[in-house]
């Protein structure tokens, strides 16, 4: 199954969950937990004509679909998508080693799949080849070839080839195997494709009902129509499309129980999300979610039965959180609250996102106790830009999109790696510092305020911003300064284990080598 319905629930290491951000919204609507995955597969490269550029994803989709069923730990589609968007990389934008490491890193990969196709005569050569992050190896290249016309089945053996190097698998099932999506017209798996592919909404809803139309029985299309319509927010058409599901996909009936909930139709909410518990279909979740109904309804004694009944799967900050906003008295506001940030640690972005939303639904009295709250959790060196940066998200207000912040925070951490360029320390210094304001959890801006402040020969405040980088994420690039700072201060082993650390996310780190063979030497 696929699941795009993943990025609905967001990380929490990242974001806080709601899913819906409007001001009266103030439950949380729980979707299972993404796993964290060790298999990245990249778009194959096109070598051919821009109009078969839609097989570029076809191939990866395909293969991440059948190694998802298969077991395997795949990284979803949806979440590499977004690294892209991150990045602002193309899908169709041939990829350096260098970048595709990076995006592995990212996404939590220590495997990457990758390759590139070729189409002359309506013939198609497929190549693929299986890189080992952990260990530094790149696998035999694997190819296959046919017509254009049997693309299906050539996608189906490619991932039966790939899925023999990753595990054992029963020989007598190819046959099968090999079969799957053969009643799916080429013309649908085009249209589907493209769908997946088009950004522009209309555009993609057009491709995925031309899809649906040419092949009715098309689940994974009939998922993706009933997703979009999702993220519309057009919940009747995505329960339409989505209920011939019920039977085939076992999460089908979490994500029918959670339009009902978003139509406001908490009864139908509550029988989908009790049939899901009892079904074993993501427990915590929907015992959850029915607790958001009844308190939806106004019967706050039901919705904490079933909190609590959620607790019993698991210690989940969320719930906590839920907990905390029925409570009739302040007492039990604050004790949940503080057991949501207990179970959210270390991980402080929990408190950060918490505060976030509780500013922009302007329910300062709230967002206040809990700031003083998590002066108990965190110390004042992290809290402070915290509070600065909300701070700064209150005078501008909810206007103020998610786009331009990043491009702010962009446009100063480019000035500061010009002004390093040119030495001009002090920039360098003043312009990431702004960048910072705007994004703290910037891995990168820290490490290059880090770079910086070596440069000023201020040791002592650069490993302060070295250890923050590496807290919010452990990169490559973090570890090799640490490294470098470390034995620049006399401490050589520590150092060399920071650059051996380095090498292991990324192999092909020719600077941390050098320093490690310099020091051998």
């Amino acid at each position: 199954m696929r699941s795009s319905f993943e990025n609905i629930g967001l990380s929490k290491k990242f974001k806080f969950r709601f899913l819906n951000l409007k001001k009266i919204t103030l439950f949380l609507f729980l979707l299972p937990s993404m796993v964290w995955s060790s298999i990245l597969i990249l778009p194959f490269e096109n070598k051919s004509s821009r109009n078969y550029f839609w097989l570029s994803e076809s191939i990866s989709y395909a293969l991440y679909s059948i190694l998802q069923d298969e077991g395997i730990d795949v990284v979803s589609s949806e979440k590499r998508n977004s690294i892209y968007e991150e990045l602002r990389i193309s899908l169709t934008t041939p990829l350096t080693r260098a970048t595709s490491i990076i995006l592995a890193n990212m996404a939590g990969a220590d495997t990457i799949v990758t390759g590139d196709f070729i189409v002359n005569d309506e013939k198609v050569i497929v190549s693929s080849r299986i890189v080992d992050l952990k260990n530094g190896r790149i696998g035999e290249t694997i190819s296959v070839e046919g017509s254009i016309k049997e693309l299906i089945p050539l996608q189906n053996f490619l991932s039966w080839r790939i899925l023999e190097k990753i595990k054992k698998i029963d020989e007598s099932k190819r046959d099968d195997f090999l079969k799957r999506w053969s009643n799916i017209p080429l013309p649908a798996w085009e249209n589907f494709i493209k769908g997946l592919l088009s950004k522009d909404i209309q555009k993609k809803e057009i491709f995925l009902l031309k899809s649906l139309n040419l092949s009715p029985d098309f689940s994974e299309c009939r998922w993706e129509l009933s997703y979009h319509y999702f993220k519309k927010g057009d919940y009747d058409k995505c329960l339409n499309y989505i209920k011939p599901l019920l039977d085939l996909k076992p999460f089908s009936l979490f994500i029918y129980s959670l339009g009902n909930l978003y139509k406001k139709d908490y009864d139908k909410g509550i029988e989908g999300f009790k049939a899901c518990f009892d079904k074993g279909i993501e427990k915590l979740a929907s015992a959850n979610n029915i607790g958001v109904s009844y308190a939806k309804k106004g019967e706050n004694e039901k919705a904490l039965e079933y909190f609590r009944i959620a607790l019993l799967e698991g210690s989940d900050p969320d719930v906590y959180f839920n907990i905390a906003i029925i409570s009739n008295n302040k007492n039990d506001f604050l004790e949940n609250i503080k057991r949501a940030l207990e179970y959210s640690q270390p991980d402080f972005s929990y408190f950060h996102t918490l505060y976030q939303r509780l500013i922009l639904w302007e329910e300062i009295e709230i967002a206040e106790i809990v700031k003083n709250i998590s002066k108990e959790y965190f110390s004042s060196d992290i809290s402070v830009p915290i509070i600065d940066f909300m701070d700064y998200l209150k005078v501008i207000g909810e206007k103020r999109k998610e786009i331009v912040r990043r491009e702010e925070r962009d446009f100063y951490k480019r000035n500061a790696i010009s002004s390093l360029i040119a030495n001009d320390l002090d920039s360098a210094e003043n312009s990431i510092k702004k960048s910072i304001h705007i994004s703290p959890f910037d891995w990168e801006a820290h490490l290059i305020l880090a770079k910086i402040l070596i440069r000023k020969k201020d040791l002592k405040n650069a490993m302060k911003e070295l250890k923050f980088s590496l807290w919010i994420k452990d990169r490559a690039e973090n570890n090799l300064e640490m490294g470098k700072l470390l034995i620049q201060m006399g401490e050589k082993e520590k150092g060399i284990q920071f650059l051996k650390k380095a090498i292991s996310i990324d192999p092909f780190l020719d600077e941390a080598k050098r320093v490690l063979e310099k020091l051998e030497k």
